[in-house]
């Protein structure tokens, strides 16, 4: 875990940490906090351990990994079932079981593993002053990016025990349309930099850090590959260049966003009738801010990103006036929108997110919960009127209750109801011809004559016409007169023709064997 965590933030942090060392350092706590880090850094002392770097690096990671599980399960049901491979239904459920306590655990203020010391997190932070000096600041990122989504699929692999299919393996390195995790941890960092003052100070600590390991190195080199002093003091300056540079890195990125942000909000106030909805609705300018932050994050183009910004404004003032009250939907649903208004309230849109998708959960587990109480109620009435059909002895109505079990059972899915009514003849077939019991043959007749309603393809009709003919012929051998049996001769010549000789043979031959039974014990009356 740590190891992820490291790799993950020496590259992703460094494109997008901007002047967060300039913002910081100007409030007084923070800046106090800033300068303990100084003073130990050039004692060379630890930097101190702080959960909150490892705990926003691991929060970013794993909303990263949600929104590119979010966009395999769109992908899934977009694409039909020829053109998916054999576990990716599978693998998504196990991902999604994954993802969804570790951003409960997360969003509850935890780190979500367990063995996390005070030199786990240090280990990290002395980790993002790897740098080699013969390696380029793009071949460090490259490196690092691979490394760091290496580990993060064998993470999936191990924990969610399944091996991720090439698709996802696809989308989850950006090689498909869209942006991979990588690319999306990276703006959930940047997010932190911007909205998190104590993940910003331990980072910038963190390049003290940095400065520090360069120093010792090269103090390590200089016994031996600097046996003149001038000569150290150039390479020192020319690493210290290099830090300068990726400070300069760090300063760009944010730099921009945040001025973009700043000229949205300003392009905004100008539209006087959406300013006075936000001011009517309660819209705080931090939360404008909040939001304006994360369009530009998103949003290079500043005429797009202020669209998209004043039809953000017109969702914050909705979610405003639907006010704190209660919502007239029962206790459950002014729970799940008061944990959701909470974080929004906070400006963690993505945490409010988390929260109505597991409200949604809840509600989902509830209402199958309750859908099938309900369906186990109506199987059960239906079952005590299918007993009194039987001491009524009234096959027809039987075999309706039957059919609206099967009905109940399986819900909208026609093929299914259809499979459950031959079960279900099978059952009363059997037990009627090799019990001798008459009436159970009647509810299989009745049961054949019900699914004849439901079918239409030729084959189909073929196959309940030859189960209508076999159990008329079953009842009609044991009674004097020959009604069935001229009802069974008719059915298997019906069904002869849905079982064709060209297209269905052995259909086929068993309907003209059943045919040739009917008409033999026909002959015999």
């Amino acid at each position: 875990m740590p190891e992820l965590i490291a790799t993950a933030t020496v590259t992703s942090i460094l494109g997008v940490a901007g002047k967060a060392a300039g913002t910081v350092s100007k409030i007084g706590p923070v800046k106090d906090w800033l300068h303990g880090c100084k003073v130990r850094a050039l004692a060379g002392r630890r930097t101190p351990s702080n959960h909150d770097l490892v705990k926003g690096v691991r929060t970013a990671h794993i909303c990263a990994l949600d929104h590119i599980a979010r966009r395999y399960t769109q992908v899934l049901r977009s694409l039909p079932d020829n053109e998916l491979g054999s576990d990716d239904h599978a693998f998504a459920n196990n991902l999604r079981a994954f993802i969804d306590p570790r951003l409960k655990l997360l969003s509850d203020q935890n780190i979500d593993h367990d063995m996390l010391g005070a030199d786990d997190i240090t280990d990290v932070l002395e980790h993002l002053a790897t740098a080699a000096t013969h390696q380029s600041y793009a071949d460090l990122n490259r490196k690092a990016q691979l490394e760091c989504e290496d580990r993060a699929l064998e993470e999936i692999f191990r924990d969610a025990g399944r091996e991720p299919p090439s698709l996802f393996v696809r989308l989850f390195k950006g090689e498909n349309e869209g942006a991979g995790w990588y690319e999306a941890f990276s703006l959930f960092v940047a997010e932190e930099l911007k909205t998190n003052e104590r993940f910003r100070s331990i980072f910038f600590a963190t390049e003290l850090v940095d400065i520090r390991g360069m120093l010792n190195d090269l103090t390590r080199q200089k016994r031996t590959e600097f046996p003149d002093l001038s000569s150290f003091v150039t390479d020192v300056k020319d690493h210290l260049r290099r830090f300068e540079y990726k400070i300069d890195k760090l300063q760009a990125t944010v730099e921009d966003k945040n001025e973009l942000a700043g000229q949205l909000v300003n392009q905004l106030n100008k539209n006087e009738e959406l300013s006075r909805k936000l001011e009517a609705a309660n819209v705080t300018q931090q939360k404008v801010m909040a939001i304006a932050r994360r369009t530009a994050l998103n949003i290079n183009d500043p005429e797009q990103a202020l669209k998209e910004l004043e039809s953000h404004a017109e969702i914050a003032i909705e979610v405003e006036r639907e006010g704190r009250g209660g919502s007239n939907l029962g206790a459950f649903v002014d729970a799940v929108l008061a944990r959701v208004r909470e974080k929004y309230d906070a400006s963690d849109f993505d945490a409010a997110a988390t929260e109505a998708d597991h409200g949604f959960a809840e509600w989902e587990q509830r209402e199958t919960e309750r859908r099938t109480e309900s369906l186990q109620a109506g199987v059960k009435i239906l079952e005590s009127g299918l007993n009194q059909d039987i001491l009524r002895r009234n096959a027809a109505s039987a075999a309706a209750r039957i059919a609206r079990i099967c009905e109940l059972n399986h819900p909208d899915q026609p093929y299914d109801q259809l499979a459950a009514l031959d079960k279900a003849y099978d059952e009363w077939f059997e037990r009627g011809r090799d019990a001798g019991l008459n009436f159970d043959l009647e509810v299989a007749i009745e049961i054949a004559a019900l699914s004849l309603n439901r079918v239409f393809e030729q084959d189909q009709r073929g196959f309940w016409h030859n189960n209508f003919g076999l159990a008329l012929l079953t009842l009609g051998r044991r009674e004097c007169d020959t009604q069935r049996l001229e009802k069974a001769v008719d059915a298997f010549k019906l069904a002869l023709e849905g079982h064709t000789k060209d297209l269905m043979p052995h259909a086929w031959a068993m309907v003209q064997n059943n045919l040739g039974n009917a008409l033999a014990w026909l002959g015999e009356r």
